[in-house]
């Protein structure tokens, strides 16, 4: 019997392998990581209102609350202005993922359950579409258009679900205002997707998918504000 590592490699792969682009391989990882990601804080959002009540802990929770803005700021600050190639790069998103958590969790149990779920479903489920689109059609680039509008779609359904449970104008505006936020987020996703990674083959190679799943929370403000204000201030 010969050792695996005698192989030819292209033996041991399937069909779908062998059509498969290299940036699709690359970017079906890096949403892999960020389904999985928002599983978590979509669980934990819908679970603590269940386990926690408003009245409970409302200091604690405020607590919670804050600290997950610090760790957003802070730990979205480091990870822009640090290049993504650096390590570590896995602490520099868990702390920016930490904070989403605490504050999609606080949020949920002291001031708006149907919200905060609002926005975290809605960017669960617009992760997932862009996902099951790369593995079902592995050996194709799929337009960023088509892309864009699938993730708007996933967006306005789960929002669609969420207002149609809540009927006054108050929790219309405040579900309203997380679509906005959920949309931006997806409006960094597709720039990256768009303008980066879909726009040349070559963006990434193989190794490369951490530093992809960087980009998809950096590159929109690196390039459109970060390196546009260096340039036009000569530095």
């Amino acid at each position: 019997m010969m050792e695996e590592g005698l192989l030819d490699p292209q033996l041991t792969q399937t069909p779908d392998e062998l059509r498969t682009h290299p940036v699709v391989r690359v970017l079906t990882g890096a949403w892999l990581r960020e389904v999985f990601v928002w599983s978590v804080i979509g669980f934990c959002t819908l679970a603590a209102p269940l386990l926690v009540g408003p009245d409970t802990v409302p200091t604690l929770m405020l607590v919670l609350l804050l600290n997950g803005v610090v760790f957003i700021v802070i730990g979205y600050g480091v990870l822009v202005w640090t290049p993504a190639k650096d390590e570590p790069r896995h602490v520099k998103l868990l702390a920016v993922q930490s904070g989403l958590l605490l504050m999609t969790v606080a949020t949920a149990v002291t001031l708006h359950p149907v919200a905060a779920t609002c926005f975290v479903l809605s960017l669960w489920c617009s992760g997932l579409v862009v996902l099951m689109r790369l593995i079902h059609t592995p050996d194709e680039l799929a337009p960023p258009k088509e892309l864009a509008f699938s993730m708007l779609g996933a967006t306005l359904a789960v929002s669609f679900v969420c207002v149609i449970q809540e009927l006054s104008l108050a929790d219309v505006a405040v579900n309203a205002l997380a679509v906005v936020l959920a949309i931006v987020c997806n409006a960094f996703r597709w720039d990256w997707l768009a303008h980066h990674a879909l726009a040349s083959e070559s963006a990434y190679n193989l190794k490369e998918i951490d530093i992809a799943w960087n980009h998809m929370y950096t590159w929109t403000v690196r390039h459109r504000l970060i390196e546009r204000f260096r340039s036009q201030s000569g530095t």
